[in-house]
């Protein structure tokens, strides 16, 4: 996905795909506020499909521990990402949809043992 086309955009075009679909089906997506659509959201779930995403603005007291919950994760994740980026995640080739998944749990994996080995 292109770096200049905004992720809800590039959601949109993969709520089309099949694959995609069948990968997040029963899953939930944590998002952040760019993805905070209540068409959206309905949309997914009519996928099955949860959307979380985190709220703009002034956020109600019974909604804070749920919105302080998606903020760690969501900064958990993004450092993740950051951390396989640094490792060259970005420059994966592969031949086939199988090769492709191996590489990536062989870079998680790498950054597993990594983090174990506070190397």
């Amino acid at each position: 996905m292109p770096a200049s086309k905004h992720d809800i955009n590039a959601l949109k075009e993969f709520k089309e795909e099949q694959t995609v679909i069948d990968l997040l089906n029963g899953k939930v997506l944590i998002a952040d506020k760019a993805f905070n659509s209540k068409g959206l959201k309905e949309e997914l779930k009519k996928l099955c499909i949860e959307l979380e995403a985190i709220k703009k603005g002034k956020i109600h007291h019974k909604q804070k521990k749920k919105q302080t919950f998606l903020k760690t994760i969501r900064k958990k994740i993004e450092t993740t990402f950051s951390r396989l980026k640094y490792m060259g995640i970005e420059s994966i080739k592969a031949v086939s949809l199988e090769g492709f998944l191996a590489k990536i749990h062989f870079f998680i994996l790498a950054l597993q043992f990594k983090i174990i080995l506070k190397v």
